[in-house]
């Protein structure tokens, strides 16, 4: 079960996710899977949904995908090839899965315009993959979607969202990391379980990816009882238990599906 969110602001576009990996039919779970990933030159993908199918449609985007496409290029690309990757799957493999894919259009024309940051934020559902296009459906400053489990809190979020940017001083670093707490809060207050482990946060403008890292400290009265970061280095989530001087690599979806096909013969 899974939460993933994509925002536009008016200087680029962010994708949060949380790192949860379900393993369906055995209700075993785990919090050490990387949802966020790079895509082309400036986007970026996250997902929700039956990890194998996430998985393999992620594998085939990924051996289709060039370093040059920018979300412009992507936009016809990625029906056809989720489509496609959805049918090569056997039926009682292919099951419910949903993409975020967010990124900045840095055309000459957009350029031209002095529209510097123009985002998407494209949703695609299983089977069909009809794009969900919500730029063309809000004003240019800001745009919101959820997908998961945890889109049951999307109302709290999109109020939470709208306050920050109408109210909030901070630069847009900031407020994300603002947001990231409200997102904890909330689904802490509705006791949403099936989401967890540490939010991975990225964002995109238009010259670059910046995946960004964060601290988190639990006090206890004066004791800090937990003290741990989630840190991003060359492509890569670590989650790193301060207290103990330990880290853990998140798993890319392709390496989670190798553990769960030897684990459970899947």
């Amino acid at each position: 079960m899974t939460i993933c969110i994509g925002i536009k602001f008016l200087s680029g576009v962010a994708l949060i996710a949380d790192s949860r990996v379900e393993w369906q039919p055995y209700k075993k779970y785990s919090d050490i899977l990387q949802k966020i990933y790079k895509l082309g030159k400036n986007s970026g993908i996250a997902f929700s949904g039956d990890i194998y199918t996430a998985g393999k449609l992620l594998v085939f985007i990924g051996n289709q995908i060039s370093d040059d496409d920018t979300i412009l290029t992507l936009k016809p690309k990625l029906t056809r090839w989720l489509r496609f990757g959805y049918s090569q799957l056997q039926k009682n493999r292919a099951r419910k899965v949903s993409f975020l894919i967010v990124g900045i259009e840095t055309s000459r024309k957009s350029l031209q315009a002095l529209n510097f940051n123009k985002g998407y934020i494209i949703r695609y559902d299983s089977p069909k993959f009809d794009p969900i296009i919500h730029t063309d459906k809000c004003n240019n400053i800001t745009c919101f979607d959820v997908i998961g489990s945890g889109s049951v809190i999307k109302d709290e979020l999109r109020k939470e969202f709208d306050d920050l940017i109408n109210f909030s001083p901070f630069n847009v670093g900031n407020q994300l990391l603002v947001f990231m707490t409200d997102v904890k809060s909330i689904l802490n207050k509705k006791k949403i379980l099936n989401v967890g482990g540490l939010l991975q946060l990225g964002f995109f403008d238009s010259t670059k990816c910046i995946s960004m890292g964060y601290s988190v400290k639990t006090h206890q009265g004066s004791k800090i009882i937990e003290d741990y970061s989630l840190e991003f280095r060359n492509g890569r989530y670590y989650q790193v238990d301060k207290t103990s001087n330990k880290e853990l690599k998140l798993n890319y979806v392709w390496e989670e599906l190798k553990i769960i096909e030897d684990t459970f013969k899947y």
